[in-house]
């Protein structure tokens, strides 16, 4: 007969056995991500973009090792970030240093060729505010090349901002993107440019040149184009070229006053079997708008309402690389169109919208669609091929404009995803911002809504009151 094993004995088997399969697990990370969109995963995008660069390449975190408690979660997950992107995109290409400058001499002259700059944090503890220097930066080598994220307190963008640097640093030089009738000479799209700089070299042009890789025509009341400089831009897309178009079909200009548009781009987008209507689109699906307050009484008191005539909308073609980590669009004050190639709709308005052609009436207290005008959804984003090129038609011009952007930055989105893909081939599409994006709720009918709230009043009593009855019921054959 077996003797049992000693509880004792038993129980150290039993802890030896869980402190090795310890050691053994924390040697071994898996992670399953099942946010939106994969947020928290490393983009295809930046594994091709390492996995094509020649040369080995060294990104240092340099982090002071005091620093406000505040700030010690965000060094973590960058640290946990660098880590995962250095072990995924580049095995032994990357190598990822951790480093604290404050103790470490070679660091500190390693800064000066990183431009990295003590930075300036405040923090209050219990009854006292002090503020604290220290190094929050990260530094990239890479043959003989060196570039910086000077401060990276943010995560959400840390993928972006890392792999457009090792993009810069690994290319002779970067696509040339042509603007052509841009408001204000580039002083609007000043946003475009500094989101762009590390990807694209964007500059104005007079000119559908064909040193550019790709071209921005906008099309607004601040430019009348010519015969001559339309059939230029044609025989820019027809031997291979690519262009976005910012169009307006009605114009809207600071006293909110509209008219048709005259630019002179309605021949040339028929051309292409782009219909630009000389109409503003209204949505229920409305962006909340500031607006100043006319009462000089009340002047500092700006008033937030849903803007019919700057329509939101997450109606989006279900395979299209161009609408990648893209949510929400914003469209202030725009047209529809029409494509004979209904493959090439892109975006629509929600089908809770209406079109106005005439009197037109922009006051921030616009009033929802008549009773008599049938709401529907709408084409407002239209691609296609024309000869050898290709092409893009966004039917606002004010959509990628300072001041205009929506507040999820995907309008943004959408124009870096274009250019990427006209200008690069899509190298740098799809990598995501570290958050979750939620989807809004769709617009519901009156009708709708009304259904939805008397279920949810009568549905919970209902439901106890049956309950109840069966119960009742029950008791009474028992006894």
């Amino acid at each position: 007969m077996k003797r049992p094993i000693p509880q004792r004995l038993l129980t150290i088997i039993i802890l030896t056995i869980c402190v090795l399969a310890n050691l053994f697990i924390r040697q071994i990370s898996l992670r399953a991500d099942f946010s939106n969109g994969r947020a928290y995963s490393i983009s295809p995008a930046s594994k091709s973009i390492v996995k094509a660069l020649p040369k080995p390449v060294v990104i240092t975190f340099f982090s002071s090792k005091n620093i406000p408690s505040a700030m010690l979660s965000v060094r973590q997950e960058i640290d946990d970030f660098l880590k995962e992107y250095s072990t995924q995109t580049g095995g032994k290409k990357i190598t990822y240093l951790l480093v604290n400058p404050d103790t470490n001499t070679d660091a500190k002259q390693e800064l000066q060729s990183y431009n990295i700059p003590r930075l300036q944090f405040s923090q209050q503890d219990q009854d006292q505010f002090a503020l604290q220097n220290a190094y929050f930066g990260i530094g990239i080598a890479y043959d003989g090349k060196h570039a910086s994220l000077p401060q990276v307190t943010d995560i959400r963008d840390l993928e972006y901002n890392l792999t457009s640097v090792l993009y810069k640093l690994s290319v002779p030089s970067l696509p040339k993107v042509g603007v052509i009738g841009a408001p204000g000479d580039l002083t609007q799209l000043q946003s475009l440019v500094a989101v762009s700089q590390s990807q694209f070299s964007i500059e104005e042009t007079a000119t559908a040149s064909s040193e550019f890789n790709t071209l921005i025509v906008f099309g607004s009341d601040a430019k009348q184009y010519t015969q001559e400089e339309t059939s230029q831009i044609q025989e820019y897309i027809e031997r291979g070229g690519s262009v976005m178009f910012f169009v307006d079909g009605v114009t809207v200009n600071e006293s909110l006053i509209p008219q048709d548009a005259s630019h002179g781009l309605f021949g040339l987008l028929r051309l292409f079997g782009v219909q630009l209507s000389k109409n503003l689109v209204l949505s229920r699906a409305a962006e909340l708008v500031s607006f100043g307050v006319s009462d000089p009484s009340q002047a500092s008191l700006p008033t937030v309402l849903p803007y019919s005539y700057w329509i939101k909308t997450n109606e989006f073609a279900k395979e299209s690389s161009l609408l990648s980590n893209v949510s929400v669009l914003v469209f202030p004050w725009g047209s529809s169109v029409e494509v004979s190639n209904k493959n090439g709709v892109l975006v629509k308005s929600e089908p809770q919208s209406w079109v106005e052609t005439k009197d037109y009436n922009l006051s921030p207290q616009t009033q929802l669609a008549p009773k008599n005008v049938k709401e529907q959804s709408y084409p407002l984003v239209v691609s296609g091929t024309y000869g050898k090129g290709k092409f893009i038609v966004i039917p606002s011009t004010r959509l990628v404009q300072d001041g205009f952007l929506s507040r999820t930055n995907d309008n943004m989105e959408l124009v870096m995803n274009a250019l990427s893909e006209y200008a690069s081939g899509g190298i740098m599409s799809g990598i995501r911002s570290r958050s979750v994006e939620y989807y809004p709720l769709p617009q519901f009918t009156e009708s709708t809504k009304n259904t939805i709230k008397y279920l949810q009043i009568l549905v919970g009593p209902v439901a106890f009151a049956i309950v109840g009855l069966v119960v009742l019921i029950k008791r009474s054959r028992s006894k």
